[in-house]
């Protein structure tokens, strides 16, 4: 009987150190990625603020003015297409905003993403500043 709780013990606490490394290692990994741009592709770059275990997710897209456009006539299709979050997000809140400030013609956008437990996303977009 000694023995047999003895194994338990010792398998259990291997166990347990090996959940702590993974989690810290996911953890590191999760850090490193979050400081970054990735590209994505036809003028879309993200940034994800948060990682996947906080919420809300946070995501900063960094789009073009052809990317921002397609975002503003499907918010939740161009985010679920371009894959920012670790699950889709529904419509948006009406709650989005954009500040309107002067801009460079080729200027694009950043846009500023929540996600929710709900999937309820907002949004807040702001023109890139002017390179002079």
């Amino acid at each position: 009987m000694r023995r047999t709780a003895h194994y338990f013990l010792v398998i259990g606490s291997f166990l347990l150190v090996g959940t702590l490394v993974a989690r810290q290692a996911r953890s590191a990994r999760d850090q490193d990625q979050s400081n970054k741009w990735i590209d994505k592709g036809n003028g879309v770059s993200l940034q994800v603020v948060s990682n996947r275990d906080e919420w809300p997710e946070l995501a900063v897209l960094k789009l073009t003015n052809d990317a921002y456009g397609a975002f503003t006539k499907n918010p939740a299709g161009f985010i679920n297409n371009v894959k920012v979050f670790s699950v889709p997000v529904r419509d948006p809140s009406p709650a989005g905003v954009t500040l309107i400030a002067p801009q460079d013609a080729a200027g694009g956008y950043y846009v500023m993403v929540a996600h929710g437990h709900t999937s309820t996303s907002y949004t807040a977009s702001v023109p890139a500043p002017p390179s002079n």
